[in-house]
């Protein structure tokens, strides 16, 4: 049956063996590899072998061996799996980004009605959020803070988008919604270091972080007071991660802050008021080294017991 025949009967032209166009050197026997669905590598096509005889080809192990081992190269590098030590950490992200919800706290202030002065301070809670979900599950690796693509592709959007963001006006402290304006540029500024914070130890210069802390002291120091019942839990938040991130060397104005939300909010403990903050945005290798240390610092007085 000829090609026209097939064509007619509306038949597949069956699969033909590779034609040899060129003659192998002597003694050398080429093989033709089947043409299938798979496309073998340009350099890898042809393969030579050397027999004495041609029955050689069946006698000797070795040569079947080495046969098959060329025919079936491509078919085996397609249906490897990497290692699980090649996976990208880029995986890990993508996965943690959307199947883990904000933490419950963040929910709560996320949901809430907002002005649209504020919009732009949830989204850059979001991605914070999602930041320190990658941070948390691959801080214990070392390779992971060596990837400085990686890095930069983790946290630049982030640090863009913080940028960006619009700043209160010279005048907001007379505008009505000033309590709103307030507290997107506290969540501003502190993501912004959180930011510098993981720059430093993705081994990146924080050239900024000095200028950022004395940003926030300032602002915190002149409008602090005016963040109220709405937005109190990011306060303390705000409050907590602040002093964590300076704890050596300037955590003192903000434990004072502190203590005085302690009476205000129902009398809390220090640990049960640092886990409102863990409970919104926590990066483990950043905030929880001096946990225990800040709740010491914020107990008042200690009971004969022992106990807060």
């Amino acid at each position: 049956m000829d090609n026209l025949e097939w064509n007619a009967g509306v038949a597949e032209t069956p699969i033909l063996d590779a034609h040899i166009t060129t003659r192998p050197p002597q003694g050398q026997r080429m093989i033709a590899r089947k043409l299938t669905g798979v496309k073998p590598s340009p350099a890898q096509d042809l393969k030579f072998i050397n027999l004495s005889h041609p029955d050689d080809l069946n006698r000797q192990h070795e040569v079947r061996t080495e046969i098959r081992r060329h025919v079936m190269k491509d078919i085996g590098q397609r249906r490897r799996r990497p290692r699980p030590e090649e996976t990208s950490w880029r995986a890990t992200r993508t996965s943690s980004e959307f199947a883990r919800q904000p933490a419950p706290r963040l929910q709560a202030l996320l949901i809430q009605p907002m002005s649209a002065v504020f919009l732009p301070a949830s989204q850059a809670l979001i991605m914070v959020s999602s930041i320190a979900d990658v941070i948390n599950i691959n801080s214990r690796s070392a390779s992971f803070w060596k990837k400085d693509v990686d890095a930069i592709r983790l946290i630049g959007p982030c640090i863009h988008f913080l940028l960006s963001m619009p700043r209160p006006p010279s005048d907001f402290v007379y505008m009505s919604d000033l309590e709103d304006l307030v507290a997107r540029e506290v969540v501003r500024l502190t993501c912004l270091l959180l930011m510098s914070k993981l720059k430093e130890s993705f081994a990146f210069p924080p050239s900024e972080q000095e200028s950022l802390y004395a940003r926030l002291s300032e602002f915190f120091a002149q409008h602090v007071e005016v963040l109220g019942e709405k937005y109190i839990e990011l306060k303390v938040w705000a409050l907590v991660t602040l002093a964590l991130l300076r704890y050596h060397d300037g955590k003192d104005v903000y434990v004072q802050e502190m203590k005085r939300e302690m009476l205000a909010m129902n009398k809390l403990t220090p640990p049960e008021f640092i886990e409102i903050a863990r409970d919104i945005i926590w990066i483990d290798v950043l905030m929880s080294p001096f946990s225990e240390n800040l709740a010491a610092d914020m107990n008042p007085f200690v009971s004969p017991e022992g106990t807060y």
